[in-house]
């Protein structure tokens, strides 16, 4: 044996000496060319042959019933003494083993050794990695079982016969066809390492000599471990190839390779990360890899990710991501396939997500998306210039109270209903490309928004868009711009002036209601629907006063081109003391600095009460011919005194102080249009009077002196204004008649407001009107 183990170093040390020195001059010297070896179509070995030098004819590994012949290189035996000029492929040729019977002879001659002139046969098994085949051997009555193990590595082959006898001892054991051990060599058991001669029992508890304990339930294991044990405790013998394993991690972070000796496994690395993925698992040659399997060759082990999105292939649209936080980048391919559109209520109410990026070709954002998620801070639209038009639905970003950095790209088509209301943090938005319109409540509530630019393009601005937007100071029209809608600046109470510019033809008469600071609209000299003089807005052949936004007046002139004074158009003046108009004027008049419209009908002629200015202190006379009021005429005139109706009027009656109006000089239907401003008790509604009460206007208790309104059976009415409740005094009371208790019932399905919701709650139910 120690000139085997002599014979088989000095080979290795030889091998290492000739890999170093060809090393070496790989680096510095000389041209060298690849030779591979395959076995089967796979690569058994390869190394590097400097040019002119011979390549070795190396040990080919032992297929069960097959022989080895020789190398080939295109089919031919390769001729090893010649020399090498260029990169080779050799490839191993086998030819069938003689057979004697069901045994060949080779392999019929090593179990000779193990015991000699018996009847050997083969038994069926299932072959393992190294336990290959099984044979039977009877002698004089008596069964001698022999195991055939083999390990293979690039240098040598190592074959082993191991017999084993009806008690379960070790025979002989004989290894064969390796020139490095030396041909048909015969040892015992102790040879291998195993605990004791060759008369050793192996039971269930067999120990080997290196003191671990191996549990067994079949002799074949047994004989495994010990062939391993064999090769592992002489090295020089076996020597084994360092491998290396790959980790591709796939867009995940990074895991460093590791060297594994070969036929070992190796611990599995942590798990990469990967922003918006799960990691599924390390796999090979698209399977799962088994981290029990030994490592035979080089390998690269791919991360198989899954998208935390739950992704529509066929609509292209991300429907739902659930755990998300922090810094979200929406993916622009999932598993292969682009990204198109972000679904309703995608992240709504996500607390926890601070910034989002999303990425170029997304066509539509659908509504809620991203809607009270109060910690998001950042929104970045990559690829700015896309030419994919892109969408919202409503309410998109609404209540991202915590929003201050978004930029909207180029592609956008309009900003949607209620897309930034509630953004309180929303400083300013850049607004790029062509967008159609501001959509309803756009930026409803965005008390931080200091100032926007519309770009060109937009065509209106919606009710509400820009409604209390307290901090609004600037804001810039696009000459495309053709309509303000109802309320679209409502009290944004920082705005001191507008420019309006040549194409708009529709401005509604509430458009800047509340905005407390405006002093001034100014109209551009080539629209041609609308004019300015002096700040106030009318139209163009100024025919029509709309508004007069200047609260600061204390006085003001009616021109005498006006033929119509719109709702509200002079609500601002909330400082005004007198009203005049323009000489020449065949429309308005004023008596006693009250301002009255005049109508002439058939040769008879009526008045209008038109405006009461807001410090007006003094009692307001309806004419013998006043036949209409103008909308809230009496709202915000705190400082009258009484409300006289002249003699002879035939449209307004007074009854325990309440003013109505009746539908035409003869009718029954009345509509509660003021309290009298001269009483502060409870007043009754119809008060002993028949008639029917129709209506009551929004602002007959504006600025009331009563302390309570009581209605009664005969007085019974199922619907109000909201807002009907909404400036009477502390304390004010509301009486119903018992059985009555679905009064304002009508109200139910409509928003009340929260004075109105107050006062209802505590309405008093009495017996029969007092």
């Amino acid at each position: 044996m120690k000139k085997i183990f002599t014979k088989v170093f000095l080979l290795f040390l030889v091998t290492i000496f000739s890999f170093t020195f060809i090393s070496c001059k790989k680096r510095n010297l000389g041209t060298y060319y690849e030779v591979k070896y395959e076995v089967n179509n796979q690569e058994y070995a390869k190394y590097f042959v400097e040019e002119g030098k011979l390549a070795t004819a190396i040990i080919a590994p032992t297929v069960e019933g097959k022989e080895f012949v020789f190398w080939m290189l295109d089919n031919s035996e390769y001729d090893f003494s010649k020399p090498v000029n260029s990169n080779l492929t050799l490839v191993a040729s086998y030819k069938d083993e003689e057979a004697d019977g069901e045994i060949p002879n080779a392999v019929k001659t090593q179990l000779e050794k193990i015991v000699a002139g018996a009847e050997y046969t083969k038994v069926s098994i299932t072959a393992t990695e190294n336990l290959k085949a099984e044979y039977k051997a009877v002698k004089d009555g008596k069964e001698v079982s022999i195991y055939y193990l083999e390990k293979a590595n690039v240098f040598t082959t190592v074959k082993l016969y191991v017999g084993i006898d009806e008690d379960g001892k070790i025979v002989n054991m004989v290894t064969t066809q390796s020139d490095t051990l030396g041909k048909g060599e015969s040892f015992n058991g102790s040879s291998m390492g195993l605990n004791g001669a060759t008369s050793t029992t192996i039971d269930d508890s067999f120990v080997v000599v290196s003191g671990a304990t191996v549990s067994s339930n079949t002799v074949k294991d047994l004989i495994t471990i010990a062939f391993d044990k064999f090769m592992n405790d002489n090295p020089d013998l076996f020597p084994v190839k360092t491998l290396t394993v790959t980790f591709d991690s796939n867009g995940g972070t990074l895991v460093k390779e590791i060297e594994v000796k070969s036929g070992s496994t190796f611990v599995r690395p942590n798990d990469p990360t990967r922003s918006l993925y799960h990691f599924v698992g390390w796999y090979f040659n698209d399977q799962p890899y088994d981290f029990t399997k030994p490592v035979t060759s080089n390998i690269t082990l791919v991360a198989k990710w899954v998208s935390v999105f739950q992704f529509d292939s066929k609509t292209q649209t991300i429907v739902d991501a659930t755990d998300l936080a922090g810094d979200i980048e929406i993916p622009a391919k999932i598993n292969g396939v682009e990204v198109k559109a972000l679904g309703e209520n995608l992240f709504k109410n996500n607390k926890t997500i601070t910034s989002v990026i999303i990425p170029e070709g997304i066509e539509n954002i659908a509504f809620s998306a991203f809607e009270g998620c109060s910690n998001l801070k950042t929104v970045t639209f990559l690829g700015t210039d896309s030419s994919d038009p892109l969408t919202f639905g409503i309410n998109v970003f609404k209540d991202c109270t915590a929003l201050n950095s978004i930029s909207l790209p180029a592609n956008a088509t309009a900003i949607a209903t209620s897309m930034f209301e509630g953004c309180t943090s929303l400083i300013q938005l850049p607004i790029h490309g062509v967008l159609d319109h501001i959509g309803t409540s756009a930026f409803k509530n965005c008390v931080q928004l200091a100032a926007i630019s519309l770009p060109e393009g937009v065509k209106s601005i919606e009710s509400n868009a820009f409604e209390n937007c307290q901090s609004l100071i600037a804001i810039s029209f696009p000459s495309t711009l053709t309509k303000i809608s109802e309320e679209a600046f409502k009290n944004c109470s920082q705005i001191v002036s507008l420019y309006i510019p040549q194409g708009v033809t529709n401005i509604n008469l509430n458009a800047f209601l509340g905005c407390e600071k405006l002093v001034s609209i100014n109209v551009s000299a080539d629209n041609k629907s609308y004019a300015s003089v002096n700040g106030a807005l009318y139209n163009k052949s100024l025919t029509t006063l709309y508004l007069v936004p200047d609260k600061n007046l204390t006085t003001f002139e009616v021109k005498n081109t006006v033929t119509s004074i719109q709702v509200n158009a002079l609500a601002n003046l909330i400082k005004l003391e007198s009203i005049t108009v323009e000489d020449g004027s065949s429309k308005y008049q004023v008596y006693n600095n009250v301002l009255y419209s005049t109508t002439t009908t058939s040769g008879k002629t009526t008045t209008k009460l038109e405006f009461i200015p807001a410090k007006y202190s003094q009692a307001v006379t309806l004419l013998a011919n006043t036949k209409d009021l103008a909308a809230n005429v009496f709202a915000n005139c705190p400082n009258i005194t009484e409300i006289i109706i002249e003699d002879g009027n035939e449209f307004f009656f007074e009854i325990d102080h309440l003013i109505y109006r009746k539908a035409s000089a003869t009718s029954t239907y009345y509509t509660l249009v003021v309290a009298n401003r001269n009483f502060n008790g409870v007043a009754t509604i119809l008060k002993d009077t028949t008639g029917t009460l129709s209506s009551i206007d929004a602002s007959a208790f504006i600025d009331t002196t009563l302390s309570g309104i009581r209605f009664t059976t005969s007085a019974h009415i199922t619907y109000v204004s909201d807002t009907l409740f909404d400036k009477v005094p502390e304390g004010f009371k509301v009486y119903i008649p018992n059985g009555q208790t679905n009064y304002f019932v009508g109200m139910y399905n409509t928003k009340w407001s929260a004075a109105f919701k107050a006062l209802v709650s505590t309405m008093i139910v009495e017996d029969e009107a007092q």
